[in-house]
C-alpha cells in the first residue's frame, strides 16, 4: 500500500539501484552534488532530496476531470541537497527565521535569497485567500512572495516552502530553520518531463527533512501537498505528475485514479517471451519549450475551466443528480458525472467505467455548438470548431452570471473568446477509455499484477482479456495493439485537445515511419518559439556594426575592421545555435503547445531507431553525443522520490575506494 507506506529514506544508493554501473552512475551525481555544496557553503549538505521525472504512456489531459492515467517514472531526477544555515565570518547567521538561500548548479539560473513572512490571520480571511487549496487551520500564515506571471526557477522551491510553513508551523512555539539549497537535475526543462513537479516534490521533501518534519510523513500525504504546493505558480494540476514521481517502482507503470480518493496499480508492460524481444520507451524532447504558468490560462488553465463546465452542462442535458458535495460550490468533474450516469455506488470496476463511457460518448452531441445556442433560439455557424461564448456558456450552466464567475473564474486566470465544450468532452471520455483498454492489454499480455495502494474493485480486478489478446500476450500483436492506442491518443491530443503543435505531430510521425509501435505526445505544455534573447542581441549587434561599417564606408573612413567584428558577431550566434540549441527558446503568445513525445519501441532497435529520428527531425539534424542524449534517449520505469538521509560523503556504502574508483572509470 504506497501511499500509506513513508517516504523512502536510504544511506546508501546501492539499496536502491541494485545494478552495479546504475549504482555508480547515480552515486557520481550525488557526491558531485555534495562537494559542489560544500564548495559553496563551507560545510556538507545534511540531505540530499531526490524526485524523478515521469513520462505518462496514456491518458493526457484527464487527471483533473478525476479520469484514470497511466504513468511512469524515468531515470532523470531533480536533486536538492540541503542543510541548516550555520554562521560564518562571510556568511553570518540570518536573524528572521526561515531563511533560504537558494542556489542552482546551472549559472544561467541566478541564486537567490528569501525569508518568509509570518503574518496572524483568521480563518475566515485564510478560506477566502486559499478557497481552492486544501489547508489545515491555524492562528498563523507564512506569506512567501512567488511572481505568477513570469517563469521563475526559484518559484518552484518556494512553492514546495509553502506547504512545508503552513502544515508543520502553524503556532508560535517553533520556526524553521535557516537554510541553503543547491538545486541541480537533468529533467529537460519544458519538455513534457514534469521537471516542474520534480522540483516542487524534491523542495518539500527537502524542507520537510532540514526541518526534521519528515518523521511520520507517508508517500500519499506528501503526493497531497506537492500537489497543493505546484497551485502556487499558478497551474492547477490534478496530481498525476506528482503521484508518478513519488509512488513510482523499478520496471512497472503506474495505473493512477483519482475518484473517489486517490489509488494506483502497479501494471507491468507485457514482456517477451525471447531476450531483446521486449520494449522500451524513448523520449525524445521536440525542442518546443513550454512555460506552464506565463501561457496557462490561455492553454492549461482554459482546458481545465472548459472541461468543468461541460460537466455541468452535461449533467443538466442528461438530468443526473449529483452528490451534494459537487453541485454546490465545489463545481462537478466529468468522472464524477459519469459515475452519476452509470448509476452505481463507488467504487465502480473498470469494467463498468469502461461500458459506461461506451455509453455516455453516444450522449455528448448535446455539448455541440449548435445543440446549446439552438436551445436559447440563436441560429448561426454551424461549425463546431467555433465553440460558444462566454455568454452562451453561461446560459448553458444554468447559473446566474455571477455565481458562474465565482465557481469557476475566481480562482484561476484564464483568456478566450470561444470555448469548446464539445470537443475537450470528446477527447477526455474517449482517452479514459483508451486508458482503460491500455490497462486491460497490459494486465492480459503479463502473468501478474500487483496492487501497491488499498484498491478497489476498479484497481485490484481486470475485466476479462479478449481472446484476441490472450493468446497472444507476449507477442508482438500485444505491442502493436499498445502502440495503435497511444497513437489514437495523440492524435485525439492533437485534434480535439489542441495541445499539439506542428514540430510535436511531425516528430510522433517520424517515430511511427522509423519503427515504433506507437507514438504520442506527453506532458501538459505550452509551445515556444526558436529564438533566444541572447541570439537576438548577437544579431542586433551583427546589424548594428553592419549599419555603421556601411555609414564608415560612406564617408570614407576604413570599414574593415568594423566589418570583421560584424562577421565574427555573426558567426558567433550562427555557433550558439548549433552548440546549444536547449538554450534557444522564449515565450512565443501565439504558439501551440508542445514538448516531449514518447515512443514504444523494440528493445533491439533502439540504436537504429534513435539515429533514424535523428536523421529526419530537424532540430536534431547536427547533435552529437552529450548534446543529443539531452534530447532523445531509452529509458525504462524507474524509482520514485526518496531521500538520502543522513548524509556522508560516501554515497555508496559497498567498496569504498575501490567502488569510488569504479565509478570513475566507468563514467
Amino acid at each position: 500500500m504506497a501511499a500509506d507506506l513513508p517516504v523512502p529514506v536510504y544511506t546508501s544508493l546501492s539499496d536502491v539501484y541494485p545494478d552495479l554501473l546504475l549504482a555508480a552512475k547515480h552515486g557520481a551525481r550525488f557526491n558531485d552534488l555534495a562537494s559542489e555544496f560544500e564548495s559553496r557553503f563551507g560545510s556538507q549538505p545534511a540531505y540530499i532530496a531526490r524526485a524523478p521525472g515521469r513520462v505518462n504512456l496514456i491518458g493526457e489531459h484527464i487527471d483533473y476531470a478525476l479520469f484514470g492515467v497511466f504513468p511512469a517514472a524515468i531515470e532523470q531526477d531533480i536533486l536538492i541537497a540541503c542543510g541548516p544555515r550555520s554562521s560564518s565570518p562571510t556568511t553570518p547567521e540570518p536573524s528572521s527565521p526561515g531563511t533560504v538561500t537558494a542556489q542552482n548548479t546551472f549559472p544561467k539560473y541566478t541564486p537567490q535569497t528569501f525569508t518568509p513572512m509570518l503574518r496572524v490571520v483568521s480563518q475566515a480571511q485564510d478560506q477566502a485567500q486559499d478557497e481552492m487549496l486544501d489547508k489545515d487551520v491555524r492562528v498563523q500564515d507564512w506569506h512567501l512572495d512567488i511572481d505568477k506571471s513570469q517563469l521563475r526557477w526559484e518559484s518552484y522551491v518556494k512553492a514546495g516552502y509553502y506547504g512545508v510553513l503552513n502544515r508543520f508551523f502553524t503556532s508560535s512555539d517553533e520556526y524553521p530553520v535557516p537554510v541553503n539549497i543547491l538545486v541541480s537535475g537533468n529533467v529537460p526543462a519544458g519538455s513534457g518531463l514534469s521537471s516542474s513537479a520534480a522540483m516542487v516534490v524534491a523542495s518539500t521533501l527537502a524542507f520537510l527533512a532540514v526541518n526534521h518534519k519528515l518523521d511520520g510523513v507517508k508517500k500519499g500525504a506528501l503526493v497531497q501537498m506537492a500537489v497543493e504546493n505546484e497551485k502556487r505558480v499558478g497551474v492547477n494540476s490534478g496530481g498525476m505528475d506528482q503521484a508518478a514521481s513519488i509512488l513510482s517502482t523499478p520496471n512497472s507503470a503506474l495505473y493512477i485514479t483519482f475518484y473517489p480518493s486517490l489509488s494506483a496499480e502497479l501494471v507491468s508492460l507485457p514482456q517477451a517471451t525471447k531476450a531483446g524481444e521486449g520494449v522500451v520507451l524513448v523520449c525524445a524532447n521536440s525542442l518546443v519549450v513550454s512555460d506552464k504558468v506565463v501561457g496557462a490560462k490561455t492553454r492549461y488553465n482554459l482546458r481545465v475551466v472548459e472541461t468543468l463546465v461541460a460537466a455541468r452542462v452535461l449533467s443538466r442535458k442528461l438530468n443526473l443528480t449529483l452528490p451534494p458535495s459537487s453541485t454546490s460550490n465545489k463545481p462537478p468533474t466529468l468522472r464524477e458525472v459519469l459515475s452519476a450516469y452509470i448509476g452505481r455506488p463507488e467504487p465502480i470496476a473498470a469494467d463498468a467505467l469502461k461500458e459506461g463511457l461506451e455509453r455516455i460518448l453516444a450522449e455528448i452531441h448535446v455539448l455541440k455548438a449548435s445543440a446549446l445556442r439552438g436551445e436559447i433560439g440563436i441560429v448561426g455557424n454551424e461549425d463546431e470548431d467555433e465553440g460558444v461564448t462566454m455568454e452562451e456558456m453561461i446560459s448553458a450552466s444554468g447559473l446566474g452570471e455571477d455565481e458562474f464567475k465565482r465557481i469557476y473564474l475566481s480562482w484561476v486566470d484564464v483568456e478566450a473568446t470561444r470555448f469548446q465544450l464539445y470537443k475537450r468532452t470528446k477527447h477526455i471520455l474517449t482517452e479514459a477509455l483508451r486508458v482503460l483498454q491500455f490497462r486491460e492489454l497490459c494486465l492480459a499480455s503479463t502473468t501478474h499484477s500487483i496492487s501497491i495502494l488499498p484498491t478497489t474493485t476498479s484497481t485490484s480486478s481486470s475485466s476479462p482479456p479478449s481472446s484476441s489478446t490472450s493468446s497472444s500476450s507476449t507477442s508482438t500483436e500485444a505491442f502493436k495493439a499498445l502502440g495503435a492506442l497511444m497513437n489514437a491518443s495523440h492524435d485525439s491530443c492533437s485534434r480535439l485537445y489542441e495541445c499539439s503543435c506542428p514540430e510535436l505531430d511531425e516528430l510522433t510521425q517520424i517515430a511511427r515511419e522509423s519503427g515504433a509501435y506507437g507514438s504520442r505526445l506527453t506532458g501538459k505544455v505550452h509551445c515556444l518559439s526558436r529564438v533566444s534573447f541572447s541570439m537576438s542581441r548577437f544579431l542586433l549587434f551583427s546589424i548594428f556594426f553592419v549599419f555603421l561599417s556601411l555609414c564608415m564606408h560612406l564617408t570614407e573612413l576604413t570599414s574593415k575592421p568594423i566589418l570583421l567584428i560584424s562577421s565574427l558577431l555573426f558567426q558567433l550566434s550562427t555557433f550558439t545555435i548549433k552548440s546549444n540549441p536547449l538554450a534557444l527558446y522564449q515565450l512565443s503568445p501565439g504558439a501551440g503547445w508542445g514538448g516531449c513525445s514518447v515512443s514504444l519501441v523494440p528493445e533491439s532497435q533502439v540504436d537504429t531507431f534513435i539515429a533514424k529520428v535523428r536523421s529526419r527531425y530537424p532540430k536534431f539534424r547536427g547533435l552529437e553525443g552529450d548534446a543529443l542524449n539531452e534530447v532523445i534517449f531509452a529509458t525504462k520505469p524507474g524509482v520514485g522520490a526518496f531521500g538520502r538521509f543522513p548524509l556522508a560523503y560516501s554515497f555508496l556504502d559497498c567498496g569504498g575506494e575501490i567502488f569510488t574508483d569504479m565509478c570513475h572509470h566507468f563514467l
